[in-house]
């Protein structure tokens, strides 16, 4: 992608977080409080602001440290590791805080997208220096059309989810532990001198694939569960945007990452 094209995108990008943030003054808040009004409209604008603040951070990043994965590859794991502790911390914090305290929850919501920009950066660099820079973007747009799809599924026919969501929780935790698994394997043959490039590409491949499967369950399940809270929704304090919009924008960014490693993989 040409410098032209990435300004751009970078402009759209910081014209829908602006427009998002004003948004979400105008329809989330009421006497200067949080609101329980429009609840599902208002997750998905505090969806839009956190993920229109994540592309233009790593747009942001890229510009001015485009070698930054050069810098880090040898300590590369340790980094991730930090960076995945700071982003749990900020996620407990995000949970903990109250949603009538405005300001601290916003502030920490602001550094764990902060975070997460920087989780992501080296991921985006190794793409690009594979010489698959134009999948990214491509990729952005089947993100987004699968999420939007998911999104219109579950208001046409809310019932293709079983109502007892909370049932979903413990498959879902174990899909999860069984994927980062998954993942450490080759890890620890390739820590014993045995391993194979074209089978560790195919591995993660399949991997990837089973991702985006799982992930798409897990975003149906979020959705499901806005839905939910919107009926429950009562007192200021249970208009939580901030906390209901993060576990969707957790799982988006997980979709996107899969789709875009099993893209990539695919032409090796």
């Amino acid at each position: 992608m040409d410098h032209a094209k990435k300004i751009f995108f970078l402009i759209v990008a910081l014209g829908l977080f602006i427009i998002s943030t004003a948004a979400a003054q105008i329809t989330s808040f009421k006497d200067k409080k949080p609101t329980c009004d429009r609840y599902v409209l208002n997750t998905y604008i505090y969806l839009t602001i956190s993920l229109s603040l994540l592309i233009s951070l790593v747009m942001i990043f890229n510009m001015i440290m485009p070698g930054y994965i050069m810098y880090v590859s040898g300590f590369m794991l340790f980094l991730m590791l930090i960076h995945l502790l700071i982003s749990f911390l900020f996620i407990y914090l995000i949970h903990s805080i109250p949603a009538t305290d405005v300001i601290k929850k916003r502030f920490v919501w602001g550094l764990f997208i902060i975070n997460f920009a920087l989780i992501l950066l080296p991921f985006i660099q190794a793409i690009i220096l594979s010489g698959n820079e134009d999948i990214i973007m491509s990729s952005i747009f089947i993100t987004f059309a699968i999420v939007a799809f998911l999104t219109l599924l579950i208001y046409v026919s809310p019932d293709l989810i079983i109502k007892n969501t909370q049932s979903w929780t413990p498959y879902i935790l174990i899909a999860l532990v069984g994927l980062i698994l998954a993942y450490l394997i080759p890890m620890i043959f390739c820590a014993f001198g045995n391993c194979n490039l074209m089978t560790l590409n195919r591995w993660y491949y399949y991997l990837a694939v089973i991702g985006i499967i799982l992930f798409i369950f897990i975003i149906l399940y979020k959705t499901k569960i806005v839905v939910e809270n919107s009926e429950k929704c009562k007192r200021p304090e249970d208009a939580d945007y901030i906390k209901e919009s993060t576990g969707l924008f957790i799982s988006i960014i997980n979709l996107f990452i899969d789709i875009v490693s099993a893209r990539s993989r695919r032409r090796l």
